[in-house]
Parts: C-alpha cells; structure tokens; sequence
C-alpha cells in the first residue's frame, strides 16, 4: 500500500514551482508539487496531512563537513583520538539527530574512524537509528604522524598509497578524504602546515581515486596545499585557508583563486568553525594561528566567490569548538561577510551542495522524484536569512523527523503556530 503524505506550505522555495504551496509525497519521495487546490482533491482516508501552511518550506539542508563523531567542545581533538568506539557511535547518533532537528537531511562525514562511521551509516539506512542521509569518508588519507593519524589511514609509499584507496573503496566508503597539509596549530608536526602530498603525489592519489569512484575530499591550510589540490584536480578544497607557512601570515592568491574556478573544484571554507572562540577577544591558545585568520578568512572566501569559486556550506560540526545544531550560522556568514543575497546561501546549503556531493538526482530540490527532504521555517528565507534558524518541522526522506510542538490527529498532523 503506497504511503502518502499531503504537505501544506505557506510558501515552497523552488524554482520549477514559484507558485506552488503543496509537496504530494509517496513512499518518501516527492510525487507532485502543485498548488494545494489541485492535490486537496486525494480521496478522504487516502492519505495524511501535514498543515504548515503559517511556514516556508525548503529543501533539506546539507552539510558537506562534519565529524560525526565528535563531541564538538574545545576537547574534540584529544575525545576523538582517546574515546572508545562505542563512545563515539552513541555520540554520532545524539549529533545526527541534532543536525535533523536543525534541518540537516544529509551530511558527509569528514573524518571519523572507519568502522565506527560505516556503522553509524548502515544503522541509520536501516532505520535502526533516526539519522540524516550519511556519506562516510572514513579514516582520511595522510602521511605516517601526519594531520589526522589518530584516525589510522597513514600511508607513505606510492604503493602504499595505493593500497589504503583501494582498501576504502572496497569498504564503501563515499569519498576519500586527504589531509594535504598538516594543522597550522596542532598535529604534533615539527613544522605548521607542513605539505604532506605535493602535487605530483596527489595527483596520483586523485588518478587511483577515480579509478575506484572516490571523490577526493582535499584538506588544505596553506597556499601550498591549495595549489598543489587545485593542480591534482580534486574534487572538493575543504577550508581552503591562504595560510603562507614560510611566511607565517595569510596571503591570497587571486590567480590561484581563478584556477580553482577554471577547474571547477568546489570548496566548503567551513567559515562558521570555532565562531565564538575565534570572535572572543581573549582566544584559546590551542588554535591561536586560526583565530588570527578569521575574520582575513571571510575576506578570501568572498575574494574566491568574486572569482568564480562555487561554495557550500560545511560547518565541521564535531570538531573543536564546533559543535552541531549551529548550521543556519555558516548562512548567515555567507550573506553577511561573503556577500551572498539569503537565497544564494539558501542554495549553497541545498541544491549546490547536493551538485557538489553528487547527489542531485536525490535531494537538493523539492521536485517530483526527489526525496522527499523538506525543512518548514518560520520566515521568509528570499529576504531574511535567519529563518535558517527557526526550524519549525523537519521531514527526511517523507518521514517527519522533527517537529515543534506539532498536534496529531488520526490521519492528520497539524503544526501549530
């Protein structure tokens, strides 16, 4: 028997359906958008409502960075390396229904130790948890005492190298993290931002990568991590920080910019991280370098949109002094520092980071086919990007994950105001 759910929208925000204020939805997945006249007709008893009709509805949000598995305090680098797997497991669920409760329908995982993450993943396919759409990158890929070596995918060798993509493509994984750089403030490193793959290097990693379909998810602090990514033609630029390492300062390269437009490489700056550390005026030490590069971060990330660079939204929520259910901030930067209008940042945070994740063909939009991920707002997101932040019901793949005092009824839900 086909499941069918009747949404009620004040307004829906989709380009194919300017005018259309109902989402027809069958077994999960959007069967019409249309005006709520035509599609009130279904047959009594046929299917239920739900009335949020005083709302916006918007497709559900995507987040292209997190860790799952992290605790999101100032500790997370050292809970991630020293907590016990199941620890880690319990803590990526309570942070995936976070993320679902402020609209987070998928989310990529960036860096997590690979079982765990794979589990968390097959838990919530199975609808054994309640969880957001997960693509796992697993263990990301770097040097022997390299950034991210807690996580346990070293690898030096060419041959090496080669081994560990293969191993993570034959686990199923979803992309291959790369940590191209080492930490400008942590990582045990003798040197900050330390190159760990040049480009020759990379572009290997990226030419076995393809050959198994991973996407290659570049980490980059540094200038030089930047060009030799932009160089390897991966992907995706996670941070994309214009640190120069020699010279101990930031310096941004407009051509280097240009090049990452030319080779159509997205780039997820993760410009909310450590928002309130960084803009308090007394920061920790323990990313003191990040702190100083804040607010010439938010300069270059608008510097890199004026240039061509396609950017979407990835929080790093898990990591230090991220934690998750914070995400309509990374919007909100992006309208008030980076100069997108709210619905630019509205895309970057659904049907451009659906492109960038490949995954278009599955969400991003709110169109017949799709999955059914809708996110009802109170507020007009075209002129006021704080609605971002007043989530009001959540529905993954045509399942009503949250909701805000919603009342039931037989057959029916009715959102109040």
């Amino acid at each position: 028997m086909t499941d069918r759910v009747l949404v009620l929208a004040g307004r829906i925000f989709e380009p194919s359906a300017s005018d259309a204020d109902a989402v027809l939805i069958e077994d999960g997945r959007i069967a019409a958008v249309d005006r709520h006249e035509a599609l009130a007709a279904l047959p009594p008893g046929d299917h239920r409502t739900v009335d949020v009709r005083q709302y916006s509805l918007v497709p559900g949000f995507i987040d292209t960075h997190v860790h799952s598995t992290g605790s999101g305090l100032r500790t997370a680098p050292s809970d991630m390396r020293t907590d016990p797997d199941d620890v880690l497991l319990v803590r990526a669920v309570e942070n995936g229904r976070r993320a679902l409760a402020e609209g987070v329908t998928t989310m990529r995982d960036c860096g997590a130790r690979t079982d765990v993450i794979l589990a968390y993943r097959e838990a919530g396919r199975r609808g054994v948890v309640t969880a957001p759409r997960v693509l796992a990158c697993g263990a990301p890929l770097t040097r022997t005492a390299g950034h991210g070596h807690w996580w346990g995918n070293e690898a030096d060798s060419a041959d090496e190298v080669r081994t560990a993509v293969r191993r993570l493509s034959k686990l199923g994984l979803d992309g291959l993290k790369v940590m191209v750089d080492g930490g400008i403030d942590t990582g045990g490193l003798a040197r900050p931002g330390l190159l760990l793959f040049d480009a020759e290097a990379l572009g290997a990693i990226v030419a076995e990568a393809t050959d198994w379909g991973l996407p290659v998810v570049a980490h980059c602090l540094t200038v030089p991590g930047i060009r030799a990514s932009a160089a390897a033609r991966v992907h995706s630029i996670e941070h994309a920080i214009f640190y120069d390492p020699e010279a101990a300062a930031s310096s941004f390269d407009p051509d280097l910019a240009g090049a990452i437009a030319a080779a159509g490489i997205w780039v997820a700056p993760g410009q909310a991280f450590a928002h309130e550390v960084f803009t308090n005026p007394s920061p920790t030490d323990l990313f003191a370098r990040n702190a100083r590069l804040f607010h010439t971060r938010l300069d270059d990330d608008r510097a890199m949109r004026e240039r061509g660079v396609r950017l979407v939204t990835g929080t790093d929520a898990g990591w230090y002094a991220t934690p998750f259910g914070r995400y309509h901030l990374a919007a909100r930067l992006f309208v008030e520092r980076v100069g997108m209008t709210p619905l630019e940042a509205l895309a970057a945070c659904t049907a451009d980071a659906a492109e960038s994740l490949a995954l278009s063909a599955e969400t991003g939009r709110i169109a017949p086919g799709l999955a059914a991920d809708l996110v009802a707002l109170d507020g007009d997101p075209a002129t006021d990007v704080t609605a971002l932040e007043r989530v009001r019901a959540v529905f993954a793949s045509g399942r009503l994950v949250h909701e805000a005092g919603v009342a039931r009824a037989a057959g029916e839900v009715t959102a109040p105001a």
